[in-house]
């Protein structure tokens, strides 16, 4: 077994299982996976009308959607053209419909493009993982949005860097 986390997010942890098929008590508080059909416009909604919490935090909070990291929510956000700030409860139902498509969007994208997020370490065949650079926001604060040309700004949100673009984000 190998485990390796540079940022230190992960653990390991023995899990004794109930009965055949039943999910280990660590597991039973986790949300969503949003690339199956429960992340929907309906789950969304009814999640968004309850919270005032910044979309982005909403959307990166494992107790509601699993697996959506500060990559992902930035990229996903820009691509829905939804400002990372903007309270869960006032998001439009069109808002609303943007972020679950997009976030389907950017995570199978990411997925079909093989892209690894550990930067200088090796593939099992021996070849290095890059951190992607095409990101259309993410990592990139001060420079041009290449859709409007503002600058992408850079705020910290929930303890983490938060990059959007402020003229295609309103």
């Amino acid at each position: 077994m190998r485990f390796e986390c540079v940022r230190k997010f992960g653990y390991i942890s023995y899990c004794e299982f109930t009965e055949k098929g039943a999910l280990p008590e660590v597991l039973k508080n986790l949300g969503v996976e949003p690339l199956e059909d429960e992340f929907s416009f309906a789950f969304m909604k009814g999640v968004c009308k309850k919270k005032k919490t910044a979309i982005k935090n909403l959307i990166m909070d494992n107790k509601i959607v699993t697996g959506i990291g500060n990559i992902y929510s930035a990229e996903s956000l820009f691509i829905a053209n939804v400002n990372p700030l903007k309270r869960a409860n006032e998001l439009s139902d069109l808002e609303i419909k943007n972020i679950v498509v997009c976030v389907k969007k950017v995570l199978s994208n990411s997925i079909s493009d093989g892209k690894k997020h550990c930067e200088g370490k090796e593939l099992p065949d021996g070849s290095e993982w890059k951190y992607p650079v095409d990101f259309n926001v993410y990592g990139r604060a001060g420079e041009k949005c290449q859709k409007c040309s503002a600058l992408i700004a850079k705020v910290k949100i929930g303890g983490r860097s938060c990059f959007f673009c402020p003229g295609c984000q309103v």
